[in-house]
C-alpha cells in the first residue's frame, strides 16, 4: 500500500482529551445520529444498512484472522476492523467528509460515555478506514481485502492505547507500554 506507513494521525503521549480530540478534530458534543439523519435521509438509510452488512463482514475477517493477521479474535479486534472497513464503506461510497460525518455521530449517539482510550482507538481505526479507501491503489480491490491486509501490516489500532486510560502519561512505565502496542510509536525526543 502506497499511504503512510508511520501513522502520523496517531496522537503522541501525554496530550489532555481535549488536545486529542482537537487532534482528530472530533466534537465530542457534536451532531448526533437523529439530526443527521435530518439531512441527509437517503444516504443516512444506506450507511446504516452499510453498518449492519460491515458487523458481519468484521466478524467473518477476524474469525479467519487468528494467527494468520497478527491478532487473536477478540472484542477490541473486532472494533478496530469494523471501523476501519465500515468507514472504508463510507467513503468510497459517499465520500471522505461525509464518512466522517457519521463515523463522529456514532461516536458521540452510540457511545458517548465511552472511555478515552476506547474511543482515541475508534477514532484512529475510522480515519484509517477514509485513508485506505482514498487510496488510489485500492479502487479495484476488494474492501475486506485491504481491510485483511491493514490488519497483516498493523495498520490498525487493535488495542486501546493504554497511556490514555488515565488521561494523560504520567511515568516512564506508560511510554514503555505503548511502544508494545502494534502501531508505530515514534519519540519525537
Amino acid at each position: 500500500m502506497s499511504w503512510i506507513r508511520n501513522p502520523v494521525k496517531k496522537p503522541g503521549p501525554g496530550l489532555t482529551k481535549s488536545e486529542v480530540y482537537d487532534h482528530f478534530n472530533f466534537d465530542y458534543r457534536g451532531i448526533h445520529n437523529d439530526t443527521i439523519k435530518l439531512f441527509h435521509p437517503v444516504r443516512s438509510s444506506r450507511i446504516l444498512e452499510l453498518a449492519e452488512e460491515t458487523k458481519t463482514d468484521a466478524e467473518t475477517i477476524v474469525n479467519q484472522c487468528e494467527g494468520d493477521f497478527g491478532c487473536e479474535p477478540c472484542l477490541d479486534a473486532y472494533s478496530a476492523v469494523f471501523h476501519a472497513l465500515w468507514m472504508y464503506r463510507v467513503c468510497r461510497q459517499f465520500g471522505p467528509v461525509l464518512a466522517k460525518d457519521f463515523g463522529d455521530a456514532y461516536e458521540v449517539t452510540r457511545r458517548p460515555d465511552e472511555l478515552l482510550a476506547e474511543r482515541l482507538m475508534d477514532l484512529y481505526n475510522n480515519w484509517v478506514g477514509r485513508v485506505l479507501a482514498e487510496d488510489h491503489e485500492n479502487v479495484y480491490r476488494n474492501d475486506m481485502d485491504v481491510i485483511k491486509q491493514a490488519l497483516d501490516q498493523r495498520m490498525l489500532q487493535l488495542a486501546p492505547d493504554p497511556s490514555y486510560s488515565r488521561g494523560r502519561i504520567q511515568t516512564k512505565e506508560d511510554i514503555e507500554k505503548m511502544k508494545l502496542f502494534s502501531f508505530k510509536y515514534v519519540d519525537k525526543a
